[in-house]
This record gives structure tokens, sequence and C-alpha cells, in this order.
């Protein structure tokens, strides 16, 4: 269909009741493009090479059968809501197919077609609305960080401007002493008035300190240069940090991400924490940059609300560590804070969407919601919390270094 804004990828092996869903699907507005395949091997290269929204699957294929069909495609498509279609009225499977990633769980001749096109609708609504609210929280973010970066490139320019007025003022002195040299090589030998020159020269000398300026000059140059490598950095990491991806994974540099996150997050954290960052040599991992770099920025943040809280008000600075190294088969990321903890009683509801201990105003309750569903959901990684109350916070990240494998049942 032209002009389909949302797309199904139908894994289906009888073509009649392919038809038929291809048929009333097709027929939603806004249009749906649906993309059938009989096959699980070929429906897993489709899911590479396009973005789908909403899976159809059929449990049993002529090339896969049973959960672990259903697991190879989540595996293939993490965060992409899955509608299991099956012949099977079969209780134990529906809650293992819960359990295994799937969104719904239908039966083909309990659903009439209507109801499915009805299901997929509410998915697709579903799915439209998260990427939404993700999208919202990302620019949220880079929001409340904008002025603090504005603040940072003004800084190092401001005093970019001041040097580089200093040296245009000095080297108008300078031309003033050169000048008066130029005439003295000239009336030297012998000439009457030679004295008078000379000790024009001293005079001009003495006024202009050319001593000092002889002295600043490189000083206040190697300033300048410093300041321009300031901006270029925050530049560079700027765009590196909010570069997007594209659909597949790519190798991704964690410890040079977590460098631009500290380089765009450093008005967050400069006043009321010190940074010590122990990065490993760790090997890229296959993932989202973009994604990832998110992730450190909203622990980050996080942590410097911690310890601004804690240390409100005492004039004292805490401590943020970030220490990334290899573990297993895959990179571990810690950061760490000596903030003001989080209640043990509310702990195990952290990562629950809209859910903040933060006051109104200040947070949307889906910045570690979101971190879990990056981790956990689109890199197959784990992220766990180690915290006590008034002592500090650890978020661990563990992030495969291989990518799942979908196995390839049934294809010679």
């Amino acid at each position: 269909m032209k002009n389909a804004t949302r797309s199904v990828l139908l894994i289906e092996d009888d073509e009649n009741v392919a038809k038929v869903y291809n048929r009333v699907l097709g027929k939603m507005e806004p249009p749906v493009e649906v993309y059938w395949y009989e096959r699980l091997y070929s429906a897993l290269e489709q899911l590479a090479l396009r973005p789908i929204d909403v899976v159809l699957l059929d449990l049993n294929l002529p090339d896969s059968e049973g959960i672990d069909t259903l697991d190879a495609v989540r595996r293939a498509s993490p965060g992409i809501p899955i509608i299991v279609l099956t012949g099977l009225d079969d209780v134990l499977l529906m809650v293992q197919s819960i359990e295994h990633g799937a969104d719904m769980y239908l039966v083909k001749s309990h659903t009439p077609p209507q109801i499915l096109a009805k299901a997929v609708d509410t998915l697709l609504h579903t799915r439209q609305v998260e990427l939404q609210l993700a999208q919202s929280q990302r620019l949220e973010a880079i929001g409340q960080l904008a002025a603090g970066i504005a603040h940072e490139i003004n800084t190092p320019a401001q005093f970019v401007q001041d040097n580089l007025t200093f040296i245009r003022d000095a080297i108008g002195d300078l031309k003033a002493v050169l000048g008066c040299y130029g005439e003295l090589k000239n009336w030297a030998e012998g000439v009457d008035g030679s004295a008078e020159i000379l000790k024009k020269v001293e005079e001009l000398e003495e006024e202009a300190d050319l001593e000092y300026l002889l002295e600043e000059l490189p000083r206040a140059t190697a300033q300048c240069l410093d300041g321009i490598g300031r901006i270029a950095g925050i530049v560079r990491a700027m765009k590196e940090f909010g570069h997007p991806g594209g659909g597949a994974k790519k190798p991704v540099d964690i410890n040079r991400g977590i460098r631009n996150t500290l380089t765009v997050a450093r008005n967050e954290y400069k006043y009321v924490a010190d940074v010590e960052t122990r990065l490993g040599e760790i090997p890229p991992v296959p993932g989202y940059e973009s994604e990832l770099n998110q992730v450190w920025l909203n622990l980050v943040v996080n942590a410097s609300h911690a310890i601004g809280e804690k240390y409100s008000g005492t004039g004292k600075k805490g401590k943020i560590t970030i220490e990334t190294r290899p573990e297993g088969d895959g990179v571990a990321v810690e950061i760490s804070d000596d903030g003001c903890g989080i209640p043990k009683q509310i702990q195990h509801r952290i990562f629950e969407p809209f859910f903040t201990t933060k006051e109104v105003g200040k947070g949307t309750g889906q910045g570690l919601a979101l971190a879990r569903s990056v981790i956990v959901d689109k890199h197959g990684g784990t992220i766990e919390v180690d915290s006590r109350p008034g002592e500090g916070t650890t978020f661990r990240v563990i992030l495969p270094l291989q990518p799942a494998e979908p196995e390839r049942e049934g294809e010679s």
C-alpha cells in the first residue's frame, strides 16, 4: 500500500488465513502495510532490513515450532509488540508465550478478523505513544541541559574574546616600540639625534612594559587555544551524543559515550560533585549509540540530583564514580554516587514507568523506565541497583558483546 505510515509483519504458513488477515488489515485507517512470510527464516531477514511496528506470529511454522519460534522473533525484534496467533487453545502455552515476551495470545478459531484488526490497532497506538514519550523524554533532558550547555560554551568563549582583545592592544604597543627601533636603526650611526631616539625607545619600553608583554602574550595565546579546544569538545560531544542511529546495531565505543556524556552534563554535576572515571580496556559493544548515551545521561543526572539533595547547604561536594570493565561475555558499566540513596520500600519500583521520587515539575518518572527498556529490551542486557539510604547508590549495567543469533531451523 502506498503512503503507509505503519507496518505489520505477518508470519503465517497458511495462505488462506494470511489472505484474510491481509485483507482486513489493509482496510485499517490510518493505513497499514502488511509484510507476509511463511517461514521464520525469511521473516527474520526482513526484521533486520526494515522497521516493523507489530508482529503477528503463528508459533508452528515449516522451519520452527512452539516457544522457540517466539524466542527467535523476540530476540530479533526487542521492544516490538508481538501478537501470537495459534490454533491451540492451550492455557499453559498462553502463559509461556506471555512469559517469553508476547504482548497478546489469540486463538484463531476464537478471534474474528475484525477483532484481530482491533488488537493490532491498539498495539500500534500504544507503540506510537511509547515512541512519542521516549522522544519527549529525550527532548526534555536535552532542554534541561540547554542552559547549562550555553553556559559551558559561553564561559570559554568569553575568555577567548578577552584574551584576543588583550593581544590586539598589546600588538599595538609592540608596533610603537618596534617602529622606534626602526628609527633607531636608521639614525644610530653617527647621526645627530640618536640619543633622543634611544631615550624615546626606553620610555616606550617602560610605558608598554615590554618584558611583561613578551611573557604574557604566549600565555594568553595558550588560553585562547585551550578555550577554543573546550568549545570544539563540547560541540563535538553534543553531535556524537545526539547522533541518531540507524535501524541496525553498530559497534559502540562505551568509553567515548561516557566521556561525551560527562561533557554534555557537566553543568549538572560540577557544582555538587567531583567525578572519578575508571574506564577500562573494553571492546566495542553492538548497540544503538544514541540510546545508550541517553541511559548514561539519565544515570549521571540522577546521581547529581541525589548528591545535591544530600549536601545542599553544607558547602561540600559529593562524588560520582564511573567504571567500565570486561565482565564475562559482556561489558560492565557502574555509575555510583554518595548521595541520599533510595528508600528500601520503593527500590523495587524505580524502573516502573511514571514512578518518581522527585517533586512535581522536576521529572516525568520515565528516565529509569526508559533506561531499563534500552538496556534490557533493546540490547539484551541487565540493569541493577544497589542503594543504601543516606550512603549512596550504584547502578550496574551489563551489555552483551554478541547479540543473540536467531536459530534457523529447517533451512538448508
